[in-house]
């Protein structure tokens, strides 16, 4: 329901599949979708969501570890006195942009799903 409440737009009515119940609000939307899809239909695009959670999963653990190792080794943190805080921040924020870029396109694909 909420990658539904998410995708709805009223102005561009081309742009993926349009539920305009959503705008009644959550609980009429849940009422909505169970009466028309039965129980399948509030899960419905649940299996595009576990590939996407399970492919962000994956990088994230993979990347933080390398990012880090490769910054680590460019010694720009050398003399840090917060026992590598800027070290791991640096890393995070490099690894939450690989993220970023690896999720973007299972996310477009599961808000034109459902």
């Amino acid at each position: 329901m909420k990658t539904r409440l998410q995708s709805y737009s009223p102005s561009s009515p081309s742009i993926g599949a349009q539920h305009a119940y959503v705008n009644r609000g959550a609980m009429d939307a849940l009422i909505t979708i169970y009466k028309t899809q039965g129980i399948h239909g509030l899960f419905r695009g649940m299996d595009a969501a576990m590939i996407r959670t399970g492919i962000g999963s994956a990088v994230q653990l993979s990347s933080y570890d390398a990012c880090k190792r490769l910054i680590a080794q460019t010694r720009w943190f050398q003399n840090d006195q917060s026992r590598g805080a800027s070290l791991h921040f640096s890393a995070s924020l490099l690894t939450g942009l690989i993220v970023c870029i690896v999720m973007n396109p299972p996310d477009v694909i599961s808000t034109r799903m459902v």
